[in-house]
């Protein structure tokens, strides 16, 4: 049996990345409920955000609160149209790292607020 290879752990990795650079008393968004689950983050339901449900936390300032957001992007190009939409909506934020699954399908973007 083939080792799975660096890639498969792509989600995890992006999570231990968060954990490991999150200020104490600080808090960080994940977009999925993969995410919340290896995060150990609260239940937030079952179900990934959509890009609207995103939108509409940037339109409110509820995403102000977090030191981080952490986003998965499908390769597609409705998913980049998406993510265009929301970089232009996401004020005080700076994409910081990327982690890319197999053959680079999916991506995670991790953003960072700025001071």
């Amino acid at each position: 049996v083939k080792p799975k290879g660096a890639d498969f752990y792509y989600e995890i990795d992006a999570v231990q990345y968060v954990k490991s650079r999150l200020p104490s008393g600080q808090q960080a968004f994940y977009a999925t409920a993969k995410q919340r689950f290896y995060a150990d983050a609260p239940y937030d339901g079952r179900n990934d955000y959509a890009w609207d449900e995103l939108s509409k936390r940037i339109a409110d300032g509820r995403m102000q609160q977090y030191a981080y957001l952490v986003i998965k992007v499908d390769d597609t190009p409705e998913a980049h149209a998406s993510l265009e939409a929301f970089r232009q909506q996401l004020a005080g934020f700076q994409l910081e790292k990327t982690f890319s699954g197999h053959k680079n399908k999916k991506q995670l973007l991790v953003f960072k607020r700025g001071n």
